[in-house]
């Protein structure tokens, strides 16, 4: 296993038989808690076995996260403002949970897009919160790729997105499978 801490960009070419972790450690001072630092970017270009998991702004995959035994989501990943996904490599899990897991909160921009494969599903929450800005939150999917689902409760897409404290616009294109 590996774990990643920072505000930094990643970029991951080998090959991690465990998982990777993004930790964003916080801290209290004088009573009052400080957010640890967020992960500008994580790019895999190697193959991680058992997923990634963590807080980070944009995620990029063009190699191999997962397996078809993996009983959990091989991508599980998170924010508070904006999050950027893409995937042009291969991402499975056995359809247990989606092999893709997504939420964002206080949200301003999701945009995922899929060229590459999902084996599993794709998961995605978004919530507006209380946002401090006037613009409203944009939340897109793109897929020109392929998302497969495992049955009727782990569909092959699957996203929530919660407008009710600002407006916002939720946009599908899908001209793959």
């Amino acid at each position: 296993d590996l774990t990643l801490s920072g505000d930094g960009a990643v970029v991951n070419t080998a090959t991690i038989r465990g998982r990777i972790s993004i930790a964003n450690p916080g801290r209290y001072d004088g009573g009052t808690f400080v957010p640890g630092p967020v992960l500008a970017s994580f790019t895999n270009q190697g193959e991680v076995a058992d997923g990634v998991f963590g807080e980070t702004r944009a995620f990029a995959n063009s190699g191999k996260i997962g397996s078809s035994t993996l009983r959990n989501s091989a991508v599980a990943i998170y924010g508070s403002d904006t999050l950027q996904f893409a995937n042009t490599g291969a991402i499975t899990s056995d359809g247990s949970a989606p092999a893709v897991q997504s939420s964002l909160s206080d949200a301003t921009t999701f945009a995922a897009t899929n060229g590459g494969t999902i084996t599993g599903g794709f998961a995605a929450s978004v919530s507006s919160g209380a946002q401090t800005t006037t613009a409203p939150a944009a939340v897109s999917l793109t897929n020109g790729g392929t998302i497969t689902g495992a049955g009727r409760f782990n569909p092959a897409v699957r996203l929530y997105a919660d407008f009710s404290e600002g407006t916002g616009t939720l946009t599908l294109a899908n001209n793959g499978t």
